[in-house]
């Protein structure tokens, strides 16, 4: 039976020489095809004398050819045996992963590598598909007993230690598991039993030798522990690869020689370890400059060095991870992620690293992959804050993961997070819930702990958002009361009264928020939207600006400043003299331009855009790929001017001059394309085409293509052109040009196509309505899961909300069926269909609004028979 080593040693030569090993098993086999008639049970034998020799490169031969002549549980079994044995424990993993499935009994041996991995709550998987009656009773309770305390059991996991040492006195790896974990938790007196035990019983075991040694070096005996690693020494065989109990004995007794001031005597066991891994220190030392770089702030000195490791070891994880944190600072993600992927394993690297790996992925908007490494790493680290609020803020939104992210969230409370998110999405999820108390407990809590008026303002409104608007009221009545020199309580009385529309009192309320704090960005910016509301421009924008210069960089605010400024007919110079005029860092007045720029573009104010694109080229936190989209931008005004204009031969001059200045710019090409369309000008619409090929912009040249066949009235040339290139480039515009075009002909799209189209944009709710309406046309049940899935991307798609209304009613769910057809009249008043969708919904809850609605449906579409029909029932039932 294999043990892991107390004290594993990485031995990168041994890692390097195995892989090499395995390429040269490989030639090995090959040369000697049609040779070797000796059985794989031959081949195993031969292997486990080699073994007890300590030959294990010959051991590891024949194992392979074993293997490779019948491959069962028992050869690939003894391959794992022999990487243990060696360390090569990353490489059992993957064997044994790799072949569990054919070879269910490999679970015990892959639950012993997922221990020796530290990889508890793998290990517990793993162990939970062993079939105990194959396993010895003693093996099978050793491994539970290490899961238990590995994963945080330590009293459970202790005592079935204990009771399996008293049934296996004679079995050394229990005695080992149970004298390390009794070290740890008893009195010195105990642990000097215990350990007098453990050598009296095993007095010729390396391995108890080497465990009792480690002992007499904690507390400082160095003779006694030189003593019992010269003994272990002694009784171990030297192997002709370096082991890591070996590597281990040679280390310490290295180390307690050194502590006993001989020196001399030290250097022959410190040659033996360098001889058999020689870059060792010098990789240390690199790795521990880059360190230090890194923390003396010195970034790109210590991302060239861990580069530079990561060139010569590309197996080298803690330079891998090191690197991912550096890429991921830098703004990298997809490089970090990528570093990560190999470096970082979450059930086993510290919480930071396993954060930062889940911060990449979710950078990349790739939440499923966070989320798997945030479950792992949370489970593994119980106790972590950062890591529980991280899985908790990341989990609650997502439905097969909101009970978890629920969980997480409330021990990450119970921690004593900071992020007030923690609080307002748990309550979120309670509310959803249907438990209302446990929402306002948990916002009460928060109530209790955040004092900041910001985090004030952001729980008064997730009270509010909750629809707890007494208790909001009573959060906010407390705070006046409690803290009277706090303008949070008065602003939150404001919101309610503008809201409202209670525009006098929430004056007053500001009135006295702004006496408290005169300098509060808040009370400003509640005092310019109460006028607003009041459509008092001209005391709104006052007001605004005030907050905008107490917190420049709001872009809602300059977004509120602006609009203001336009409602009260401000001259552009003025408006862009207000803007520059307010103090910011170079950022914040960047996004002021940019604001000022789009908005002076889409009323046709070509001069002052051009002179803020000239302010936006000038500014030192521009970059050069912000100031090519302004320009081309300001081409597509300027040339949408002279179009509203009638000058469309100015406009056209205009997008030529910009193509030519843009000459590898598809935007650009697009957009004088579409006017040569305008024109009917097909040859020179053409020539666009065949240069946006040629550029190699493939997916814009084709669905340009499809444009210049639909305005020649060829749509199911289009239609061809677009699927077949969906064939090979399945892209989420080329799908939804796809759709449009099927809709003009009229033309029900292909299964196939619409299932591939759903995963290659899975943000877009076209495919899932498509899928709807033709399950819908078949009969099929799916149908209200599709019109379901396909209102959470698309909340406002009349479509959906129609059919899945009727097909509410028709399964007798008339309150849900009103409440989506109500929303869709709402959305789409002069719809017949949606009308009529209502208003038979209405007749069939006993309701006389049946008869309006349908009354305005037979107008819209008096030709529609069944419409026609409804409307007589409902008159014939309520008139």
């Amino acid at each position: 039976m294999y043990t892991k080593p107390s004290i594993p040693v990485f031995n990168l030569k041994t890692f390097l020489l195995s892989a090499a090993l395995i390429l040269l098993v490989g030639c090995s086999e090959d040369s000697n095809q049609g040779k070797d008639t000796r059985s794989a049970d031959a081949h195993l034998n031969n292997s486990e004398r080699y073994i007890k020799q300590g030959q294990y490169r010959p051991a590891i031969l024949e194992i392979r050819n074993a293997v490779k002549k019948s491959p069962s549980a028992e050869s690939i079994g003894a391959l794992a045996d022999v990487y243990l044995e060696l360390g090569q424990y990353k490489s059992a993993q993957t064997l044994l992963e790799e072949q569990v499935v054919a070879y269910p009994a490999l679970n015990y041996r892959l639950t012993q590598t997922y221990i020796s991995l530290t990889k508890y709550f793998s290990a517990k998987q793993s162990f939970d598909a062993i079939d105990a009656s194959s396993v010895e009773a003693g093996e099978y309770q050793l491994l539970k007993a290490k899961i238990l305390l590995g994963t945080g059991n330590a009293d459970e996991g202790y005592a079935l230690l204990q009771s399996i040492k008293n049934q296996y006195p004679n079995d050394l790896d229990i005695q080992l598991a149970h004298f390390i974990t009794a070290y740890k938790l008893g009195t010195p007196e105990e642990n000097e039993n215990n350990l007098l035990e453990l050598v009296e019983q095993n007095p010729e075991n390396p391995e108890a030798l080497y465990t009792a040694a480690r002992s007499r070096f904690l507390q400082k005996n160095y003779p006694e522990a030189e003593q019992l690693l010269m003994k272990a020494l002694h009784q171990s065989t030297t192997p002709d690869v370096l082991t890591p109990l070996r590597s281990g004995i040679l280390n310490l007794l290295s180390k307690t020689l050194t502590q006993m001031g001989r020196y001399a005597d030290a250097v022959p066991f410190e040659k033996v370890l360098k001889d058999a891994n020689p870059d060792a220190s010098d990789v240390q030392a690199q790795l521990q400059e880059a360190i230090t770089a890194i923390e003396s702030g010195d970034i790109d000195k210590g991302a060239t060095l861990l580069e530079k490791l990561h060139q010569d070891f590309p197996n080298m994880e803690s330079a891998e991870a090191l690197l991912g944190v550096i890429s991921l600072e830098q703004g990298d993600a997809d490089k970090a992620s990528k570093l990560f992927q190999d470096s970082v394993d979450p059930e086993t690297a510290s919480p930071k690293l396993s954060a930062a790996a889940a911060i990449a992925e979710l950078r990349l908007d790739r939440k499923g992959e966070a989320l798997k490494i945030l479950e792992k790493a949370a489970s593994t680290n119980p106790e972590n804050l950062h890591l529980q609020t991280l899985f908790g803020l990341t989990a609650i939104t997502e439905e097969q993961y909101k009970d978890k992210g629920a969980q997480a969230l409330e021990k990450a409370i119970s921690l004593g997070t900071n992020e007030l998110r923690a609080y307002s999405l748990l309550a979120a999820h309670y509310r959803q819930q249907g438990k209302p108390e446990k929402a306002k407990q948990t916002l009460k809590k928060a109530s209790e702990t955040f004092s900041s008026t910001p985090d004030q303002l952001a729980l008064f409104g997730a009270y509010r958002h909750l629809k707890l608007n007494s208790e909001a009221l009573a959060y906010a009545a407390n705070l006046k009361q409690t803290q009277p020199q706090n303008e949070a309580g008065w602003l939150m009385t404001a919101a309610v009264n503008i809201k409202e529309g209670n525009t006098g009192n929430a004056s007053k309320d500001l009135q006295k928020a702004l006496a408290l704090n005169n300098n509060s960005a808040y009370a400003w910016t509640f005092t310019g939207t109460n006028e607003m509301v009041q459509q008092n421009w001209a005391k709104a924008i006052p007001a605004f600006e005030k907050a905008l210069r107490l917190n420049p960089s709001a872009p809602k605010l300059a977004q509120n400043l602006l609009a203001a400024q336009i409602k009260n007919s401000t001259d552009w110079t003025t408006i862009v003299n207000t803007f520059t005029a307010i103090p910011a860092e170079e950022q914040a007045s960047l996004s002021h331009l940019s604001l000022l720029a789009v908005n002076a573009m889409s009323v046709g104010e070509i001069d002052t855009a051009t002179n803020i694109v000239e302010r936006i080229k000038a500014s030192t936190a521009s970059t050069a790929g912000q100031v090519r989209h302004f320009e081309i931008r300001l081409i597509d005004a300027e040339a949408k001017t002279y179009i509203k204009q009638n000058k469309i031969s100015t406009a056209v001059k205009t997008l030529e001059n910009g193509y030519k200045k843009f000459p590898d710019s598809p935007e650009v090409a697009i957009l004088l394309g579409n006017l040569y369309l305008l024109q009917e000008d097909f040859n020179s619409a053409k020539k666009i085409h065949s240069d946006l090929v040629q550029k190699g912009h493939d997916v814009t040249a084709t669905l340009f293509n499809a444009d210049i066949l639909i305005k020649q009235d060829k749509r199911d040339d289009a239609f061809t052109t677009l699927m077949a290139y969906w064939k090979t480039n399945a892209t989420p515009s080329i799908g939804n040009a796809i759709y449009k075009v099927s809709l003009s002909l009229k033309q029900q799209l292909p299964e196939d196509f619409v299932a591939q189209w759903t995963k290659v944009d899975p943000g877009n709710y076209q495919p899932l309505l498509v899928q709807a309406m033709n399950a819908q046309q078949a009969g099929e049940n799916r149908a209200i899961d599709l019109y379901e899935s396909a209102l959470k991307l698309n909340p406002t798609s009349i479509a959906a909300l129609n059919n899945l209304a009727w097909l509410y009613q028709e399964d007798n769910k008339l309150f849900e069926a009103d409440q989506l057809a109500t929303r869709a009249v709402k959305l789409s008043p002069e719809n017949a269909a949606v009308l009529d969708t209502a208003g038979y919904i209405k007749m069939k809850m006993d309701s006389a609004e049946a008869v309006e609605l349908l009354e305005r449906a037979v107008e819209l579409a008096p030709n529609e028979k069944e419409i026609q029909q409804h409307l007589e029932q409902a008159q014939l039932r309520f008139n």
